[in-house]
């Protein structure tokens, strides 16, 4: 049978194809597929959730943490530090060259709980123009979409120049009539010193080990550094428990107070990004952008408030 598999991370493809039971899709405007049989580690999920994060955060390549909300992405323990209230919300096109893709977000970090500092957020992805067609390649006149919903609810607690976290996650698919969850649990610690942070995380802790679709365990380094007011620096890395591993690095500049620079690469899907960020009293304006290898651009703009 054939299956159509996106490249890297819109790989999530080939699991709506063994979801439904359909035999063959037709994607419109889909320019970048090839043939192949693998099936992708973690199924949509893994890749959906590459996909995440405010447009500062994108921007920097993940490396770095502009704000409270970007933290929230960063590990469970980064929004140990957040301090009075931010809220984000982000709209992302996903690869601009295909059509039908919308992603949107909503993000809370707060301080104004005494046992610990706690973040929520909610990611939406909207799939639109699927059209079915047989194993002969002929349409059938049906069409349909299909969506991803995250859930994600941290607490972080700071002693000291350590701190630590969870996250209790949620993701869920729905294509036709067809649905599946998952849940993971992710831990982290951070250690801050002055200028500098290392942040450690493990994720996807929980869930059936015997699903095939399951999230994998991945472990996580992270560190920034900022060796002058204007500038900070980032770097990460990635290991899954199928030993690949991948890493990330990043800058932001701030030209002025109200306005920063920012770029960033990531080995994995091997995108460079760029981005700005505008700033106006408590509320913030940040857009990324993202070069795909063969997927084409995809656009990141988030707003935030802080109070």
């Amino acid at each position: 049978m054939r299956e159509i598999v996106l490249i890297s991370r819109a790989r999530f493809f080939l699991y709506l194809l063994c979801m439904c039971g359909i035999s063959h899709l037709v994607l419109p405007s889909l320019a970048y597929a090839r043939e192949s049989n693998q099936r992708a580690d973690g199924g949509g999920f893994d890749a959906f959730t590459g996909l995440l994060g405010s447009g500062g955060w994108i921007a920097s390549g993940k490396s770095v943490t502009p704000d409270a909300i970007s933290e929230l992405y960063a590990g469970p323990s980064a929004i140990d530090r957040a301090s009075g209230t931010s809220i984000g919300t982000t709209y992302s096109q996903p690869y601009k060259r295909i059509d039908g893709f919308d992603l949107g977000s909503i993000d809370l970090v707060t301080d104004k709980f005494s046992f610990a500092n706690l973040g929520f957020s909610y990611s939406r992805f909207e799939i639109g123009g699927f059209r079915e067609a047989t194993s002969a390649g002929a349409l059938t006149g049906r069409s349909f979409d299909a969506s991803y919903d995250a859930a994600r609810l941290s607490a972080a607690k700071s002693y000291g120049r350590f701190g630590v976290g969870a996250s209790a996650n949620y993701y869920g698919i729905s294509i036709q009539n067809r649905s599946k969850s998952a849940f993971g649990l992710d831990l982290g610690a951070g250690y801050s010193i002055d200028s500098a942070r290392v942040l450690l995380n493990l994720r996807n802790l929980s869930g059936d080990r015997n699903d095939p679709d399951r999230l994998p365990i991945v472990g996580e380094i992270r560190g920034e550094w900022s060796p002058y007011r204007q500038m900070h620096l980032g770097v990460g890395g990635t290991f899954r428990e199928d030993a690949t591993g991948e890493y990330n690095v990043g800058i932001q500049y701030d030209i002025f107070k109200m306005i920063s620079l920012l770029a960033g690469y990531q080995s994995g899907p091997k995108e460079w990004s760029a981005g700005a960020i505008a700033r106006y009293q408590k509320i913030n304006l940040q857009y990324g952008i993202t070069a795909h290898r063969e997927l084409d651009f995809s656009h990141t703009l988030s707003l935030g408030v802080s109070f």
